[in-house]
């Protein structure tokens, strides 16, 4: 049985997608978010949710708003899907994509003590701090070491830096190392963060030679309008670009909210016959 630390990047992430979604179930929002414009809604997870972790029903949701969505775009246009770019979406690697994903419930004193940036980076610190490394002479084949802390790295792009020391593990191969990120956050750890990225280790080059891997990147954030957490993935190589990621995430968001509208009954309209 292989570690947990060893499971690929794309298994964690539908991971992550499933359980916030499921913690997102009854999560109210400020504004109501429309169907995105053809090209960009790759759809919604609750869809997925239904098929795979409820096929007998979705539970019943008690009257509260729930919304979430999976996008797709290319940066830095933020453009949609179209039969002319198509191509430039099928990349190897990603290319210039954009995957957004975002869910309500963000901030709901409610239901978490913490908002939902604070847990997911909580959850991504903790499984960090467990090294596995492959002993196939070993009962188990492999044996997991348990950090205190992670390592303070060198500031990158604006942003705080911290991750494995691999320095500590001379015997983890180097193509392990793929299995383990790196986080960059602003502007501290704790109430003041606003924005946390969580990258494949810096120490794993741009590609992996004779394969088809790419580093890459998932930057967190709130998006106070919708009241949700905002994950945007994309390859490392943009990370130097993620102040306007999260600026033009944003304004693409926005640019497909509908507010909701509290109609009045005018006199007439009180006065007039059935």
């Amino acid at each position: 049985m292989k570690p947990a630390a060893l499971i690929s990047r794309h298994r964690r992430k539908f991971i992550f997608l499933g359980v916030v979604a499921i913690l997102l179930l009854t999560a109210q929002i400020h504004g109501c978010f429309r169907s995105a414009p053809p090209g960009y809604n790759m759809g919604v997870l609750g869809d997925l949710l239904e098929h795979y972790v409820y096929p007998h029903g979705m539970p019943k949701d008690p009257g509260n708003v729930k919304q979430d969505a999976l996008l797709e775009t290319l940066w830095p246009e933020m453009g949609p899907r179209t039969f002319g770019n198509r191509k430039t979406f099928e990349v190897r690697g990603g290319g210039r994509t954009l995957i957004i994903y975002f869910g309500s419930g963000a901030v709901d004193p409610k239901i978490h003590a913490k908002d939902q940036l604070h847990v997911i980076l909580d959850n991504a610190i903790s499984s960090l701090k467990r090294v596995c490394i492959v002993k196939p002479k070993l009962p188990k084949g492999f044996i997991c070491h348990h950090l205190k802390h992670l390592a303070r790295k060198p500031d990158k792009f604006g942003l705080k830096h911290i991750g494995v020391d691999f320095s500590q593990f001379p015997d983890l191969p180097r193509e392990d190392y793929r299995s383990y990120d790196d986080i960059y956050y602003t502007p501290q750890l704790g109430a003041a963060l606003t924005t946390f990225v969580q990258c494949t280790a810096n120490e794993m080059g741009p590609t992996v030679s004779g394969s088809e891997y790419f580093p890459q990147c998932d930057q967190y954030f709130i998006f106070k309008p919708l009241n949700a957490c905002v994950n945007v993935s994309y390859r490392r190589v943009y990370l130097k670009d993620w102040r306007g990621i999260q600026a033009a995430v944003k304004k693409l968001l926005q640019s497909f909210i509908v507010q909701r509208q509290h109609r009045s009954t005018t006199k007439s309209e009180e006065r007039r016959p059935i």
